[in-house]
């Protein structure tokens, strides 16, 4: 409505209607009023505005995306230590080689085994180390690998977080919004915005539609404040699974620390036990395969580890890989869009000046020349030099009826044809000059479309011609304001 309600001023300067309230710089911004009257006026600007705000969505996706990548990575890195980074392949492959060597080395130490005789105590007392040192690092492994998913699990679990605030936030922006705007409601026209007693089961319109899709566009601030609890309750939820996560983290790094304590001791009581036996066996030998394969055991483990990492890695990967292609596929549209909508504005602009200047002409002596500026698609007369106050008037309302002129003139202009203008005659403007201001109106019939204008002035202010078009007149009996009594 800001380009379609000429509305009454003391002072006309500026084109566009002020907002009611002034809460919000945004909301007022001459980059708002530029992109009304692209939308407007341009025939591509809907589409080019509708491309950027899914530009941003896909923008703000990626960068979510990345951010996972970016933190799981670290973490990957920090769980790596020393170690060469390998993709998920070349794990594999090293993988199935060490499972290998691992199997030759328990048939060898059989083998062994085999070759020293009856068991003795010592040699159970050996058996039993070996078995409690190859179980804590079985449970090193086990711990490692839910590590990992707990952190998988805590960075999911920040995520939904993050994403919730960030929901609650524009919710409560909303019940600010409706608060403030309250305009509409299930009952109310969205035009005039009066009451209307509305029969269940139909739209304010009157044609029938179903009362539940009915209303499912209208909301009042006590629904948006269930949807909010609802939020600050799944917040709540999330808040805790965290400090859970965080507890088991804590619990797995407290029981990997015991086994690291565990481990040297065993090791050490295992050699002692080895040194002791009298058997006469190769004891260097059976050292040397146990050794091996506890070190092969560890790397095993940590192998099986970091291709868990690497295949969360690569789903991170794909997932962002995914998101940047979609953003760039918006931003390549969004380009296009934005050349497509400038070269048509800029055809658009230069209709506008044209009748626009014909117009400023024929209403306001002083003007040479009259055209608007193609950045703000504010008006410009005589090339930003006239500064008089008695042509505000002229200027203003001109600029309203160039729009509806070029609405009419060409069919690709979204402009609705319809102005409603209310007192123009202010700031001072000499009665014969507000006559002939109005008489332009006149010329819309050239046209021969369908337009509607609604305009409001005072007694006996407007062009004899136009009488014909009065719909009220105030001092007629049937429309008295006032009634006195005898």
């Amino acid at each position: 409505m800001r380009l379609i309600y000429h509305d009454q001023q003391p002072d006309p300067e500026g084109v566009y209607k002020k907002l009611d309230k002034k809460g919000n710089f945004v909301s007022d911004s001459e980059m708002l009023k530029s992109a009304i009257f692209e939308l407007l006026v341009g025939r591509s600007y809907s589409d080019y505005y509708d491309a950027i705000s899914s530009e941003k969505k896909a923008e703000k996706e990626k960068v979510i995306a990345k951010s996972l990548l970016d933190e799981y990575e670290s973490l990957a890195s920090k769980m790596r230590g020393d170690s060469e980074l390998k993709n998920k392949s070349f794990l594999q492959t090293e993988l199935q080689q060490k499972e290998v060597q691992l199997e030759k080395l328990h048939e060898g130490r059989n083998s062994f085994k085999r070759n020293r005789g009856d068991s003795s105590q010592s040699s159970s007392e050996i058996d039993s180390t070996k078995s409690r040192i190859m179980d804590l690092e079985l449970k090193n492994s086990d711990l490692g690998e839910k590590l990992v998913q707990l952190y998988d699990e805590r960075y999911r679990l920040v995520s939904l977080k993050t994403e919730t605030v960030r929901e609650i936030g524009q919710i409560q922006k909303v019940i600010h919004t409706h608060d403030q705007l309250n305009l509409f409601s299930s009952d109310t026209c969205p035009y005039c915005l009066s009451k209307v007693n509305r029969v269940a089961g139909h739209c304010v319109c009157g044609a029938s539609i179903e009362e539940e899709q009915y209303e499912r566009f209208f909301y009042t601030s006590q629904e948006y404040n269930q949807i909010l609890k609802s939020k600050l309750k799944s917040l709540k939820t999330m808040e805790l699974a965290l400090e859970g996560c965080n507890e088991d983290i804590d619990d797995i790094h407290k029981a990997k620390e015991a086994s690291n304590l565990e481990l040297p001791i065993l090791r050490g009581k295992f050699q002692k036990l080895l040194s002791q036996i009298d058997q006469m066996i190769d004891l260097e030998t059976i050292n040397d395969i146990d050794d091996k394969i506890l070190d092969i055991r560890q790397d095993i483990a940590e192998l099986m580890q970091a291709i868990e990492l690497e295949s969360k890695l690569g789903k991170l990967q794909t997932a962002y890989d995914a998101k940047r292609k979609t953003h760039r596929k918006w931003e390549l549209k969004r380009r296009e869009l934005e050349l497509k909508a400038q070269k048509d504005i800029e055809t658009k602009v230069k209709s506008f000046s044209e009748i626009y200047n014909d117009l400023m002409v024929l209403t306001l002596a002083n003007c040479r020349s009259a055209r608007i500026d193609s950045d703000n698609y504010m008006p410009l007369i005589n090339d930003g030099e006239y500064r008089e106050a008695s042509s505000l008037v002229p200027i203003r309302l001109m600029y309203y009826l160039s729009l509806m002129e070029l609405s009419l003139a060409e069919d690709d202009v979204a402009f609705p044809k319809f102005l409603l203008v209310d007192t123009p005659e202010t700031a001072g403007i000499e009665l014969d000059n507000l006559k002939n201001c109005l008489s332009k109106f006149e010329n819309l019939e050239e046209s021969g479309k369908d337009y509607q204008v609604i305009l409001a002035t005072g007694l006996g202010k407007y062009p004899e011609n136009l009488k014909a078009n009065r719909v009220l007149f105030m001092p007629d009996k049937s429309h008295s304001l006032l009634k006195l009594r005898n």
